[in-house]
């Protein structure tokens, strides 16, 4: 997936968001900058908040955010596991 992928800041996204999407960001990265773009992704459509603890999400279908207590993320984000190899070269004199 290393064609040029640009989201929306938080807040300015047009498209409800996709969990589906997301996994296939994450499935189809083979570098962290890939992974990045799962992080991007994400970032536009949800931001901690400290006061109420949770985070803020942003709901383009009725344009506003709406708050999602912590104990109740897990709906929304499921875990997803992609590891990465990252080969490193090591001189040895």
């Amino acid at each position: 997936m290393s064609n040029q992928v640009a989201f929306p800041r938080f807040g300015e996204s047009t498209e409800a968001y996709s969990i589906e999407m997301l996994k296939q960001l994450i499935k189809g990265a083979n570098n962290l900058v890939d992974i990045r773009k799962a992080k991007q992704y994400t970032c536009s459509y949800f931001i901690l908040c400290s006061n109420p603890h949770g985070v803020f999400m942003w709901r383009p279908d009725i344009k506003n955010f709406e708050h999602i207590p912590m104990k109740n993320i897990g709906m929304l984000i499921r875990p997803i596991t992609k590891i990465l190899c990252i080969r490193t070269l090591i001189n040895h004199q």
